[in-house]
């Protein structure tokens, strides 16, 4: 089941990398994702990169796709929504940084980009969990894997919880290990590398 699944993920990628898919640029964005299922430290590095932007006097806007929400269509999160309407993350977003951010969620990324230029053409886009969504191409982007669970050492769904082949990874900028410990050896850092 692995090997089908790859092959279909591979022919998607191949359609987006030959043209055939439409892909959209999205300018002043961050795409923060992952190869792999669960919790790899997206969430604490899109709030690290939230307060960085901010510091530095940049307008942001968090794009998430508002996983579990029981709504459709663009939404701003607001501070009275509830989880189940905009999602657990967005929400989590909101209410930890209250007016300083804005936050929306939308399944289709390109539109809720579209509609966050609309209220500020110059601010930063953060998308969370956009590796996979391949419409939306960004300035730079992020992949996360975590010190004790390395993407490398995984297998793709069903036997291991990789969304798409290793290889993939290419299509990232940056890769960036969570979750690692205070004392690293010299020797375990060029390892990972």
């Amino acid at each position: 089941f692995s090997w089908i699944y790859a092959f279909v993920i591979v022919c998607r990628n191949a359609l987006y990398n030959h043209g055939l898919y439409q892909t959209h640029h999205v300018k002043k964005s961050i795409g923060i994702g992952n190869l792999s299922m669960g919790g790899t430290g997206k969430t604490p590095l899109t709030v690290y990169l939230s307060n960085w932007l901010i510091e530095n006097k940049n307008n942001v806007f968090i794009l998430s796709r508002g996983y579990k929400r029981t709504t459709s269509g663009e939404i701003e999160v607001q501070l009275h929504h509830q989880s189940h309407e905009v999602g657990d993350e967005p929400l989590m977003y909101k209410r930890r940084m209250k007016d300083i951010i804005r936050v929306l969620v939308a399944k289709n990324r390109w539109t809720g980009s579209q509609k966050a230029r609309s209220y500020d053409p110059e601010a930063f886009v953060l998308f969370d969990d956009i590796f996979q969504h391949r419409i939306v191409q960004v300035d730079f982007s992020i992949v996360t894997t975590p010190y004790n669970d390395l993407f490398v050492d995984d297998y793709i769904l069903p036997a291991g919880r990789l969304r798409e082949p290793k290889s993939n990874i290419k299509r990232a900028h940056c890769i960036l290990i969570t979750r690692c410990p205070d004392e690293m050896t010299t020797n375990k850092k060029l390892e990972i590398e």
